[in-house]
């Protein structure tokens, strides 16, 4: 009887040991089930050997009563556990856990109370024949039902592992084996007890059957990593799936579907399974067809489904056994309706943009070539006007005159701008090659003559400049945005620096004013469209900056500023060197 006591109390520290470890595990599906249940058998168990060991009938009877509170709790807690493993956790509600309470906390209140009733134990007696006196116990009627609501309930939480051992992946058949057998041995001890049958008269041989299940359950608990890895059933998954799908054999008949396929097709799908495919999806001969096909993985169906063409996006997938021989078909498909609907829509909207911005540059083109004549006329004439009346104007007139004329180069840039954003868009025409900097920086204050006489600027340029690959004309518009810029936004008088130096494989090119400085505020709203600083009054049509960043980004490069409150600007922008595209 020491043997068994000590196999008794070893089996109730293992079971307290999963239990903590269990415990700490406790985010993990199942694991605070699983450790009530462990703590529920290691409080049998030491409750058993303190029966054991006492010597007096009022000792074995009192410990015999504690004892009930982990028999009473095993059953439950079992069940609970059993429905989160097989993903069944919707069962597992405060509601249905107080009904099956019931008869157990009935149980308990009968045990305690026995002594006035006897439903539990209706004869309790000392047996001193054996080395250590035992306790006799004559079962009543109540304990009888006991045993068959326990019984029943563990055969409902086993045959849910018998289930996963069949239906799930063979990941988890070696932990659900190790439950199985964890489980099954202290009642085989305890059917042993019950019938008679045991070796050891009036021994309960269920708790030496937990001498197996905690090492049962400790090898799935390390081995397996039952706590880690909780299988999900097959019905959550395929319920959760917005995916139809459908499930063939090798004769291509419907084994399976779920509640998405039966939406699709209504009910169609009703009274489907075992009937051939071709027989349920007789309004979908496209659809059924694919089934057919022994070497289709993917397609695109148009279906008329109630009175409306929905078009699904087919995935046919060929499930194999062990010996790779082929056993079905997997169909998943998903409905693209809408996709489809927004792609053509996107598609159109497309052609429509672009047909609208071939209209505006058209447009574009039309205008500014229609202005461009009679502002060339008005600056003539303005210039020819202040020559052949030079001795006959007055200052007024002539200052007039001046504006007249300044006014039509401004007007004259603004075209040119325009129409260089209308080109930017189309870079089929152009062609890059190497620039002679100088000659562009040369071109592009020609341009901007009347400006530097009017602001009085000086612009300070390097004899020469490290070759860059870009397009003239538009490098040419990017200088007189920067220069045009610089002198309206730069110092009284503006003095302007230009400069060049090379990097890596780009050049970078700048101009720095003497003007004020920005913050960081005012520097992150250039080189967008339509932006001018708010609290400089020049005049600016607000395109240059932009138009500037376009260009740049179009030949490969970037731009950028560096300024400081009360330092001035520096302007930049960076092209790719000669060398980079001779490399290339």
């Amino acid at each position: 009887m020491a043997a068994y006591t000590a196999l008794i109390l070893i089996g109730g520290i293992i079971s307290g040991v999963l239990a903590v470890l269990a415990w700490y595990r406790r985010p993990e599906t199942g694991a605070t089930t699983f450790s009530l249940m462990m703590l529920a058998v290691a409080e049998w168990s030491v409750t058993n050997v303190l029966e054991i060991t006492a010597t007096t009938l009022s000792a074995k009877i009192f410990w015999a009563k504690v004892e009930y509170i982990g028999i009473a709790a095993i059953p439950i807690i079992w069940l609970c556990f059993a429905l989160q493993y097989a993903g069944r956790d919707k069962w597992v509600t405060r509601r249905n856990i107080c009904w099956l309470a019931i008869v157990p906390l009935i149980t308990l209140l009968l045990v305690w109370s026995n002594d006035h009733h006897g439903l539990i134990w209706s004869n309790t007696a000392l047996d001193t024949s054996g080395p250590v006196p035992m306790l006799a116990l004559t079962h009543g009627p109540w304990f009888w039902i006991y045993i068959g609501f326990s019984y029943m309930i563990l055969l409902a939480g086993s045959l849910l592992l018998v289930h996963s051992l069949i239906y799930f992946p063979r990941l988890y058949r070696g932990q659900t084996v190790a439950l199985l057998i964890g489980i099954s041995a202290p009642w085989v001890g305890n059917y042993l007890y019950l019938s008679g049958l045991s070796p050891f008269p009036h021994t309960d041989l269920t708790l030496l059957g937990f001498i197996i299940t905690g090492p049962a359950l400790a090898w799935g608990l390390f081995y397996y990593r039952i706590l880690d890895i909780v299988p999900v059933a097959r019905s959550v998954v395929m319920e959760c799936m917005t995916d139809g799908v459908i499930v063939l054999d090798q004769q291509n008949r419907i084994v399976d579907y779920n509640p998405a396929a039966r939406i699709l097709f209504g009910h169609t799908m009703d009274k489907s399974m075992g009937r051939p495919v071709v027989e349920v999806l007789t309004d979908l001969p496209s659809l059924a067809e694919c089934c057919h096909q022994e070497n289709i993985e993917h397609a695109e169906l148009t279906l008329p489904i109630e009175d409306e063409p929905r078009i699904l996006d087919l995935r046919v997938s060929l499930f194999r056994d062990r010996r790779e021989n082929p056993q079905g078909k997997l169909m998943i498909w998903r409905d693209i309706t809408e996709k489809k609907q927004a792609e053509a829509l996107q598609h159109r909207y497309a052609a429509e943009l672009k047909a609208q911005n071939a209209e505006l540059d058209a447009f574009a083109h039309t205008v500014a070539h229609d202005l461009k004549k009679p502002l060339t006329e008005l600056i003539g004439f303005s210039s020819l006007l202040k020559i052949q009346a030079a001795e006959k104007l007055g200052e007024n007139q002539e200052r007039n005159l001046d504006k007249i004329e300044q006014n039509a180069f401004k007007m004259g840039s603004i075209i040119d701008e325009l129409l260089l954003l209308a080109s930017i868009r189309d870079t089929r025409e152009i062609k890059v090659g190497e620039l002679r900097m100088a000659d562009i920086i040369a071109d592009a204050r020609l341009r901007l003559e009347y400006m530097i006489k009017e602001y009085q600027a000086e612009i300070i340029v390097p004899e020469d400049c490290p070759p860059a690959i870009g397009y003239r004309p538009w490098i040419e518009e990017v200088w007189v945005n920067y220069f045009s810029n610089a002198i309206k936004y730069g110092g009284k008088p503006p003095r302007l620096q230009v400069g060049a130096v090379s990097e890596k494989e780009m050049v970078r090119f700048w101009v720095r004013d003497n003007g004020n400085g920005l913050t960081p505020e005012e520097q992150a709203r250039l080189f967008t469209s339509f932006e001018r600083l708010h609290q400089v009054s020049v005049e600016g049509h607000g395109l240059g900056l932009s138009i500037v960043r376009r260009i740049v980004e179009k030949l490969a490069g970037r731009v950028g500023l560096e300024s400081e409150k009360g330092k001035g600007s520096t302007f930049y922008f960076t092209l790719p060197a000669t060398q980079t595209v001779l490399r290339k």
